[in-house]
């Protein structure tokens, strides 16, 4: 085989992922989402809640599941939050 028929792809125009395909989620925009869902579900329960006692509407029981799946996803998004914290302090104390 000849030198010359070799073809290479430089290094420096490599991407060092690949592009997402189309309808496909990024890790960024899927947290991004996961976010924004969790904010409709804090609302959602939240004018449950206000519904139930100011106006009468809905039933006490469903108002109970939304704020208990409310709780949840605060608890999920703190337990990232620190898991976030605890790998940017070990890239910071991490010697080169």
């Amino acid at each position: 085989m000849r030198i010359d028929q070799i073809k290479s792809n430089p290094i420096y125009n490599a991407p060092l992922t690949p592009a997402p395909q189309a309808g496909q989620k990024t890790e960024g925009k899927a947290f991004i989402d996961l976010l924004e869902g969790m904010d409709t579900t804090q609302n959602g329960a939240q004018k449950a809640v206000y519904d139930l006692l100011v106006n009468g509407k809905g039933d006490a029981h469903e108002v109970l599941i939304q704020q208990k799946k409310a709780e949840s996803q605060m608890k999920t998004a703190a337990v990232i939050r620190d898991n976030l914290i605890e790998g940017y302090k070990q890239l910071l104390n991490t010697q080169l």
